[in-house]
């Protein structure tokens, strides 16, 4: 059987050692590395380098899960970024996509959940849940809006020039 290799990055500690927990009790998942901010994360990713999925929290003192999902993103693309977080803030998932996140999980959610995320993210390279869904239908929607806009905006040819 092969292992998924995981990280699980947060600042409190007790979320972080119960979230270990739940995951260790999963035979293909193995907790690889353990941080509580995003510069402990990338200290330790110099060691760890085989790291497959990252459960990281959206607010962390140092260094937080935005700033650290855009530096995954250029210096370890291939690593899946899950989210965890009690903001569920549609205009903030919807940037979290944008950046490059692979899922976003709210902490009340069910560790079922969290598993099938996980899985999700191996397989499928997202997943989307209910509030994700929402911040999903937001990026589309301004997306065809951009396009509309493109398209219905005739320029003379000196608007062009300049």
């Amino acid at each position: 059987m092969t292992q998924i290799k995981l990280a699980v990055v947060d600042d409190q500690a007790l979320f972080r050692k119960g979230m270990i927990a739940m995951l260790n009790s999963i035979p293909d998942f193995k907790i690889e590395l353990e941080a509580e901010n995003g510069n402990d994360l990338f200290e330790k990713l110099k060691i760890y380098q085989d790291i497959e999925v990252i459960l990281l929290d959206l607010r962390m003192p140092e260094m937080n899960g935005i700033e650290a999902t855009k530096k995954l993103k250029t210096q370890h693309p291939t690593i899946k970024i899950i989210i965890i977080s009690v903001h569920d803030d549609t205009d903030i998932i919807t940037h979290l996509f944008e950046i490059g996140a692979n899922g976003y999980l709210d902490k009340n959610s069910h560790p079922d959940e969290v598993e099938r995320a996980i899985r999700d993210v191996i397989a499928l390279d997202y997943h989307f849940n209910t509030a994700s869904q929402i911040a999903l239908n937001e990026i589309e929607t301004a997306t065809k809006s951009k396009n509309y806009l493109i398209d219905e905006v005739k320029f003379s040819t000196r608007e062009r020039q300049v």
